[in-house]
């Protein structure tokens, strides 16, 4: 079942063990923030489920939401199902 499985088997919130999931990954590969996406099928997007390092200021009601097939990191892993490492996000264009 491994980690993933053991912490959905878990009574509770699936945001708090998505929360978990993403701490975790970031204690083994060291990165500073990161987002977990959930697929919307009907919707043919991907919407940021949970963050680490990444929230918008205080009021800002945006959220990390993309398009399926729209140009973005996001897309990018979720078409290829790889992981995708990016050392410095604010200049990769």
């Amino acid at each position: 079942a491994g980690i993933v499985g053991h912490l959905l088997d878990q009574p509770g919130d699936y945001r708090a063990v998505a929360d978990s999931i993403l701490r975790a990954v970031r204690e083994s590969f060291g990165f500073d923030c990161g987002i977990i996406y959930v697929p919307d099928y009907p919707g043919r997007k991907l919407t940021g489920y949970v963050t680490l390092g990444t929230a918008p200021p205080p009021g800002d009601r945006r959220v990390f939401e993309y398009a399926f097939g729209e140009p973005a990191l996001a897309t990018w892993v979720f078409d290829r199902a790889e992981p995708k490492f990016v050392a410095h996000a604010e200049r990769d264009t």
